[in-house]
C-alpha cells in the first residue's frame, strides 16, 4: 500500500505543479498518470491483495474498478488551458464550443461513474430513501444558492449539472445510510469518506466552472479533494472481504 501511495502523491505533486506554473501540456501528462494511478491501485488490491470471490465481489468489483476509469475519462476533458487535447482532437468542433464540450463531456463521464458507484453499493445494501431525500433536498439548496446569491452562469449544462449533481448526492447519501452486507469496517469507512470528499471536491469545482473563480488556491483545494477521493475510493477495494 505504502508503495502506492508514494507514487500516487509524487505524481499529483507534479501535476500540480505544472498546472501552478501553467504547463498545460505536461499538467495533462501528469493528471491521466495520476488518474491511472488510482485506477491501478484498485485493479492491484482486487487481484493481488484482495480476498474473496464470491459473486457479489465480483459484481461490486468490476462495477466499482469500472467507474474509477469513467473517471479517468473525465479527468482527460476537466483540464485547465484552452481545452482538452482529446476534444481539440477533434477538428470540426468550433473553438467558441470547446470548453462547453469539454464540461458535458466530463460531467457525461462522472455522470456514470456515479452511476456505476451507487449501483454497485445497491449491490451490497438496500436502497435508502434517506439519501433520495438528502440528494434532492442537498441538490435544490446548493443551485438556489449558486443561481440567485452566487450568480453562477451555467448556460447550456444546468440541466446535465443538475441531474450530475442528483447522482453525486445520492451516492454520498447511500454511503452514509445504507448498511453494507459486505466489506470490513475499513472498507465502509473508505466509501464513505470517498463519497464525503468527492461532494466536496464538486461544490469547489462549481465556482471554478460557472462563475469565472479561476484562482490557483481554488484549483488546488478542488484537485486535492478530488484526488484524495478517488484514491481512498480505490483503496476501499482492497478490504472488500
Amino acid at each position: 500500500m505504502v508503495v502506492w501511495i508514494v507514487l500516487f502523491v509524487l505524481s499529483f505533486l507534479v501535476f500540480l505543479w505544472f498546472e501552478f506554473k501553467k504547463q498545460y501540456r505536461l499538467a495533462f501528462l501528469f493528471k491521466g498518470l495520476t488518474s491511472l494511478l488510482f485506477v491501478s491501485t484498485a485493479v492491484w488490491g482486487r487481484f493481488v491483495e484482495g480476498v474473496g470471490w464470491n459473486s457479489n465481489q465480483i459484481q461490486f468489483a468490476a462495477l466499482w474498478i469500472t467507474a474509477l476509469i469513467m473517471g479517468l475519462l473525465g479527468d482527460l476533458f476537466l483540464v485547465s488551458g484552452n481545452g482538452s487535447p482529446v476534444t481539440r482532437f477533434f477538428q470540426k468542433i468550433e473553438e467558441s464550443e470547446i470548453k462547453t464540450v469539454d464540461r458535458m463531456a466530463g460531467t457525461i463521464s462522472f455522470a456514470i461513474a456515479h452511476v456505476l458507484n451507487i449501483t454497485a453499493l445497491l449491490l451490497i445494501s438496500t436502497l435508502e430513501w434517506k439519501a433520495v431525500l438528502l440528494s434532492v433536498v442537498v441538490t435544490a439548496v446548493t443551485f438556489s444558492a449558486g443561481i440567485f446569491f452566487m450568480k453562477l452562469k451555467f448556460g447550456k449544462l444546468l440541466i446535465p449539472s443538475i441531474g450530475y449533481s442528483l447522482l453525486l448526492f445520492f451516492f454520498f447519501g447511500q454511503a452514509l445510510f445504507g448498511g453494507f452486507s459486505l466489506g470490513t469496517i475499513q472498507f465502509h469507512l473508505m466509501v464513505l469518506i470517498g463519497a464525503f470528499l468527492f461532494a466536496l471536491s464538486d461544490l469547489v469545482l462549481t465556482p471554478i466552472l460557472y462563475g469565472g473563480k479561476n484562482l490557483f488556491s481554488l484549483k488546488a483545494i478542488n484537485l486535492t479533494l478530488y484526488y484524495a477521493a478517488q484514491i481512498v475510493l480505490a483503496f476501499s477495494i482492497w478490504y472488500l472481504a
